[in-house]
């Protein structure tokens, strides 16, 4: 049995990744609606357990990001090629990844997917001209 003292904080991370049929409801609206009752549940409980259990609560933060097709849509070989063009293309520096990294391993999952799919259409948008004038279109 070791003798280290058990840490006095313990820092928890849920996770929940949600693919409802919207009955042609408003995702925006839904999204809204959901993150409400989700962060109302979360403290809800979290407070009695608190309580129960005789622990305090330090920090807690619960929010729902609603993604976009495109971002929803990202896999990781296509993100794993374009990740790649990016560093081969000098538009990363090799020596910025491991930052880049880091910052991605601590991004919440949902905004980081929002925003590499915002990066990967600029890329492409500023692509676009580039290949018509090579085809000569």
């Amino acid at each position: 049995m070791s003798d280290q003292k058990t840490p006095d904080h313990a820092h928890m991370h849920l996770s929940l990744d949600l693919v409802i049929d919207t009955k042609g409801e408003d995702h925006d609206y839904l999204a809204q609606r959901l993150n409400s009752v989700l962060a109302n549940s979360i403290h809800t409980s979290i407070t009695t357990l608190a309580g129960e259990n005789g622990f305090d609560v330090k920090h807690q933060d619960a929010s729902l990001c609603l993604l976009t097709p495109e971002a929803a849509s990202i896999d990781e070989e296509t993100l794993t090629t374009w990740l790649a063009h990016q560093i081969e293309g000098g538009h990363i520096p090799l020596e910025d990844v491991a930052r880049q990294m880091a910052r991605y391993a601590l991004e919440d999952p949902g905004r980081l997917r929002e925003e590499l799919s915002e990066r990967m259409q600029i890329s492409l948008d500023d692509a676009e001209p580039v290949m018509q004038e090579a085809s000569g279109a």
